[in-house]
């Protein structure tokens, strides 16, 4: 298919519009998408055949369950497979929150607008779920994709989930309509349904590159050819590459979305261990041991194929920054993504977004979630952030579309800084993708159409053969002054050979930042040292470029050029441009008019000192960047002097444009002295609170000979004196403690005894604090349910943040509003307005109980909810304690333990140990690091809190995972879902470091894990402990485990090895852990255990009742009798009659009973001493033809006798028998053996005696 697609896109027949690009060139696609798919199929057909030829699997499993899937073969008649790309690592989403609805960006997004409905599409490797409950009815899909499976249905998900499940919620929640289709013709289908109007699609897959491991054959294969040592198709710009770029040039509004690929974390076997390979013939053996000349595939230029293409944004995965985003260390690039270049050197990947551990659907149920990892995750969250964007610009500009290159321009313009250098890399790509800032750009340049007034700027234009565009704009201080050109470039021949370096970069365009003489270039990378830091220079081989100014000179004014080189082909070539730090005005002068008198010999402002060499009455000290922390001291030293030995009196000020409107206002005199001469000047300026972190501001001093202060201006010419200017740079003060957010409880919390409230503190100085004094006030209207003040004793390093729970719990009421105040006010703190956080939140609504039956049902307790409600969890009790339950289910059984039980919804409770001395034995403190806890869970449950003790402070990492192998040395692997890290002080009376025995007076500390175990099975949560030291118990009596309620969640084990002693005498550090479901939990309904025995049968007039049951069913001659589903029944015909009761869903049936319809009311046969025998005088037996029948006490004259046979048909009747006290026998027919009835009329009555009739 791969190769067949070249040959199509390689001619000159569809993509030759030199007007391609200003708009969407629908017949040119339409017809190419027409091409494509034929093509696709005459290669996959041939690629089948060639299957059946060489043994190539149709579809397998690699080593983490990810299905690969021929679907083709390339130019040397090789397979292609494509996989997806996720790990079995989960945890939390990727957040683009600040720009949603009630946001901090006020910009309301979710996707909802009718102008984006249908506009994004995913390609993965089958179909989603469609009808999950976070999409259903939303998302459609486009073609005949034979299954449903997990990743589509989890990249789905993160794109626009509605948050049913909050956790889950999509970057696009509120979209109103997406299309889905599998990766079986892709490109031709991309083709049409960007001739369509798609803005955006994500394709969270790409081509099996280097080394994979089979599972299905338990092997690994390398997928280099059979004479090289690394696989050509890493850094390739291959046929789908080009093909996608052929796509977006002729779509210029549609951006294809594509992950890096997880190759990284793919490094073949050990060397030595055995490998599989392909010959030149394209065949799989059996190559042996594997050699160390062989790629291990784990470092540069490991992306493969199609994500190398230019105009494509190809996104790789860090970990979450869970705490936001402070400093370019935050971003941790994952184990598994992969890193460029390209094989000509571009940079790639373009951004990197969260990858690691993201909550999201999967195709299980309708409302089943997964957490998975992988750059297929990082995809979507960039997908649907970008789709916002798209909205914000119909919102700002209606009927607008921003172009696909102004779209990936923005990602990467405004993109976060990653990595240990500035600039771009290899790893990173341009950094994290900001949502919220690409959005506030994006804005300011719609809303105010570019003016001159504007900070940021967007521009889309066209450059055509021998021109250049030119932009001159003044910096305003108020951000650094930056630009970012992206341009959609012409498809570029491909490749196929090993690192071929040959650039793919068709038209060449140039960004400069001119001042005066001085130019200021782009990043750029060498591929030839992949490593090195980003340098500024003239960039030959990408299609964005981005100049970035270290030393913006608030109110000066600088050109931004754009040119080309050589001869653009098709003649012009379309550009989005995007400016930032523009939106200035130049500053007024201020100088003397004379050379004599009054000068500066030497200023000293914080961190700069200028020495005066020189007369001038003006000097331009802009370039010296004077650093200035928000309400912090800026001291101020200046030497005066005079050129000609005199000794006026003189005043100076210092002037500081606070809000970078290129006025000195009155209210931004900074400095005034009084009177002074000759000699040292020393002072201070006190800055203000509110200042902006990065903003540039111009400073200006001006000393003046005058006899009053009122005469010194910032704007003047005046006679004596001299002025000097400078640039102040706002920098993170050095003691800066706020509380940024409240974790827990969020909106939608449920009902409970006991709510820990998590909050996020963050110290954005450079200072390192401890003894932070922290506050918290929770109000329910007026009242005040909880206001407490604590002290965090540890300590939080600069720019650092850490979560911090309070130690007193608050009541939560179902269905009300509290308002949650968490203030730091440390003594010295620079920005106190910052200090606190207010969330109002409403709990959950009250949750109805459930109601259900408990039947005793022969012995066996049967258990059913009424009306179940689907999605929900229902908890069986036999104890009102509600601890460890039962039975779990709407349709269960359980033992039976007493006779009565409690039903709820959702599940809330504490695993013991509560204390650290619950166990007895006692036990110490360590540094552990590497030991861990085994758990077992029974479903998706959340570890809440739990309660640690510590002798001595630092920090502590959490991991929950799954756990691999374990070696007899104790060593393990281990597969991680979710990483917690605390910051804990000591809770011992006496701090101790390493190794020490439990202290007496350590009453422990209660911190949030939110810890979330996806699905039932077995966990472990390993311990990683910086400096602090835990608790945990080494004296425990055997058996000590299981510990908790076992039929929910329980812990199991540890690491303890059976050389190190019995790990039933050791417990780890989790004490008085909070557990909890996903949704919330009732109110337990109380439900006696009622009895449904065999149910009998009587007789009361002409009704037939039933013993007393829940419900019933009457049966006619063992047929259902429809409607009969009362406890009576009145019969209308002769017939075997029963009942079957039902309570719940237990079922008893009694024995069948013959009616007979009579007028004449049914009397006991004892009433006539009624006997029946056989002539042998056996009591209740026919034999034959006749038998005997006897009775007494009839009154009544005419005696008759009828026999009815089990169906209640009359088979013989004799009237008038004698009235005598003496056998007299009858003598009948012959009838078949069976069971019968003998009817005897008299004394107005009927009296029935069952018989047995038999002929032997």
């Amino acid at each position: 298919m791969r190769k067949l697609l070249f040959l199509l896109l390689s001619s000159a027949a569809f993509f030759t519009s030199t007007h391609a690009q200003i708009g969407t060139q629908k017949d040119v696609l339409t017809n190419t998408a027409k091409s494509l798919e034929a093509e696709s199929r005459s290669n996959f057909s041939e690629a089948i055949i060639k299957s059946k030829q060489k043994g190539w699997p149709l579809e397998y499993k690699s080593k983490d369950n990810q299905t690969s899937s021929l679907i083709g073969i390339d130019k040397f008649g090789l397979p292609i497979y494509l996989t997806t790309y996720a790990d079995p690592v989960q945890a939390i989403t990727v957040n683009t929150h600040q720009v949603w609805q009630g946001g901090s960006t006020g910009f309301n997004l979710s996707g909802s607008s009718d102008s984006i409905t249908n506009r994004i599409g995913v390609w993965d490797e089958s179909s989603p779920r469609l009808t999950h409950n976070e999409f259903a009815g939303r998302l459609v899909l486009k073609d005949n994709a034979s299954k449903t499976v997990d990743h589509p249905t989890h990249v789905a998900g993160i794109i626009m989930s509605k948050g049913v499940n909050p956790l889950a919620k999509g970057m696009s929640y509120g979209v109103k309509g997406a299309y889905a289709y599998d990766w079986n013709n892709d490109v031709s289908e991309m083709a049409s349904a960007a001739a369509n109007g798609l803005l955006i699609s994500n394709h969270s897959y790409g081509t099996v590159s280097g080394w994979d491991y089979n599972k299905d054959s338990s092997r690994w294969e390398f997928g280099g050819k059979w004479n090289e040592k690394e696989d050509f198709k890493f850094g390739l710009y291959n046929q789908t590459a080009q093909t996608y770029d052929s796509i977006s040039y002729n779509a210029p509004y549609y951006l294809i979305v594509k992950s890096a690929g997880n190759n990284r974390s793919n490094t073949g076997p050990a060397v030595g261990q055995p490998y599989w390979r392909r010959d030149e013939n394209g065949k799989l053996y059996n190559a042996g041991n594997r050699p160390d000349s062989l790629s291990s595939n784990n470092s540069f230029d490991i992306l493969p194929t199609d994500a190398n293409a230019k105009n494509i944004l190809t996104v790789g995965a860090i970990a979450p920054i869970s705490a936001g985003y402070l400093k370019p260390l935050d971003a941790s690039i994952t184990s598994f993504s992969s890193w460029g270049p390209t094989d000509d050197g571009r940079i790639k990947p373009d951004i990197v977004t969260d990858g690691l551990s993201v909550y999201s659907t999967i195709s299980a149920t309708d409302s089943t979630y997964a957490y998975l990892s992988g750059t297929s995750m990082a995809a979507p969250g960039a997908a649907g952030s970008l789709l916002l964007l798209q909205e914000l610009s119909q919102k700002a500009s209606p009927n607008k579309f921003i172009k696909s290159a102004t779209l990936k321009g923005l990602a990467i313009h405004t993109a976060n800084e990653a990595g240990i250098a500035n600039g771009p890399d290899y790893k990173y790509g341009w950094g994290v993708l900001n949502t919220a800032e690409a959005a506030k750009v994006l804005n300011n340049a719609l809303t105010s159409n570019n003016s001159s007034t504007s900070v940021d700027l967007v521009y889309e234009n066209v450059l055509s053969n021998g021109q250049s565009g030119t932009y001159t704009v003044t910096a305003s201080g108020a951000k650094p002054l930056k630009a970012t050109i992206v341009w959609t470039d012409i498809k570029g021949n491909v490749s196929s050979t090993l690192n071929d370096t040959v650039r793919r970069l068709v038209n060449d365009l140039d960004l400069v930042i001119k001042k005066g003489t001085t130019n200021f270039y782009p990043w750029t990378l060498n591929r030839a040292i992949p490593d090195n830091a980003a340098v500024r220079a003239i960039n030959n081989v990408d299609n964005i470029e981005k100049v970035e100014l270290d030393s913006t000179l608030v109110g000066n004014a600088y050109t931004i050029s754009v040119n080309h080189k050589g001869t653009l082909e098709r003649g012009q070539q379309y550009y989005s441009l995007i400016i930032s730090g523009a939106g200035g005005a130049a500053y007024c002068a201020s100088t003397a008019s004379s050379s004599a008198g009054t000068k500066m010999d030497s200023v000293s402002l914080n961190n700069i000192q200028f020495n005066n060499t020189t007369t001038n009455q003006y000097i331009d000290n802009s370039k010296f960047f004077v650093q200035g922390e928000p309400s912090g001291t800026l001291p101020v030293f200046i030497k005066l002097n005079s050129v000609d030995a005199t000794n006026n009196s003189r005043f100076v000020k210092v002037f500081i444009d606070y809000n970078n409107n290129g006025l000195f206002e009155t209210t931004e005199t900074a400095l005034t002295s009084a009177a002074v001469t000759n000699g040292n000047y020393t002072s201070s300026i006190t800055l203000p609170t509110t200042l902006t972190v990065g903003k540039l501001m111009k400073l200006r001093i001006v000393a003046m000979e005058t006899n009053s202060s009122s005469n010194v201006n910032a704007c003047d010419t005046y006679t004596i004196g001299e002025t000097q200017d400078y640039t102040l740079k706002v920098v993170s003060a050095s003691n800066d403690v706020q509380v940024s957010e409240i974790i827990s409880p969020a909106a939608g919390v449920c009902k409970r005894n006991a709510q820990y409230v998590s909050v996020k503190v963050v110290n954005n100085g450079s200072s390192n604090q401890s003894n932070i004094p922290l506050n918290l006030l929770i109000k329910k209207g007026n009242t005040t349910v909880l206001n407490i003040n604590e002290t965090f004793k540890g300590r939080l390093n600069g720019l650092e943040n850490m979560n911090y729970t309070f130690q007193t719990p608050f009541a939560v009421e179902a269905n009300t509003t509290y308002t949650i105040t968490a203030t730091a006010s440390i003594s010295n703190d620079q920005q106190p307005d910052n200090n606190l956080v207010t969330s109002s939140i409403v709990s959950a609504s009250a949750i109805t109980s459930p109601m259900g039956t408990a039947v005793n049902c022969n012995n066996s307790l049967r258990l059913n909810v009424t009306s179940p409600l689907v999605g929900t969890n229902y908890y069986w009790y036999d104890s009102s304690a509600l601890y460890n339950p039962i039975a779990i289910g709407t349709n269960t059984s359980a033992p039976i333990t007493g006779s009565k039980f409690y039903l709820t919804t959702g599940y809330q409770s504490v695993m013991p140990p509560f204390t650290n001395t619950s166990l007895p034995g006692g036990g110490s403190y360590n540094s552990f690091s590497g030991n861990y806890m085994k758990l077992n869970a029974t479903g998706a449950i959340t570890l809440e809190t739990t309660k640690l003790y510590s002798a001595y402070p630092g920090k502590v990492e959490f991991i929950l995972g799954t756990l691999g192998t374990v070696n007899t040395d104790g060593s393990f692997t281990y597969y991680p879902i979710q990483t917690v890290s605390l910051n804990i002080p000591a809770s011992s009376p006496s701090l101790a470091v390493g190794a020490s025995p439990f202290v007496v007076g350590d009453t422990g500390r209660v911190y949030t894990l939110n810890l979330k175990i996806p699905q039932a099975g077995d966990y472990i949560i390993i311990s990683k402990c910086d400096s602090a030291t835990l608790f945990r118990n080494n004296g425990a009596p055997d058996p000590t485990y299981p510990v908790g309620p076992n039929r929910i969640v329980s812990f199991t084990g540890n690491s303890v090895a059976t050389a190190s002693g019995n790990f039933q005498n050791y417990f780890y550090f989790f004490y008085n852990t909070q557990v909890s479901s996903a949704d919330c939990m009732s109110t337990p309904t109380l439900i006696n255990v009622t009895s449904n025995s065999k149910p009998t049968i009587t007789q009361k007039g002409d009704s037939l009742f039933s013993s007393l049951s829940t419900s019933y069913q009457w049966y006619l001659n063992d047929s259902l009798i429809t409607g009969a589903t009362n406890q009576s029944f009145k019969p209308l015909r002769n017939a075997m009659y029963k009942v079957a009761t039902i309570a719940g869903d237990c079922e008893n049936i009694s024995d069948n009973k013959l009616i007979l319809v009579t007028d004449i009311a049914e009397a006991s046969t004892k009433e006539i001493s009624l006997k029946i025998t056989s002539n042998d005088y056996v009591e209740n037996l026919i034999r034959g033809n006749s038998f005997y029948i006897q009775f007494n006490n009839i009154q009544s004259q005419g005696i008759n006798l009828e026999i009815i046979n089990s169906t209640g048909g009359k088979v013989f009747q004799k009237g008038n028998l004698i009235n005598q006290r003496t056998p007299q026998q009858v003598t009948i027919g012959s009838l078949n053996s069976g069971i019968y009835f003998v009817k005897i009329y008299a004394n107005s009555k009927v009296y029935v005696q069952r018989v047995f009739i038999t002929n032997n």
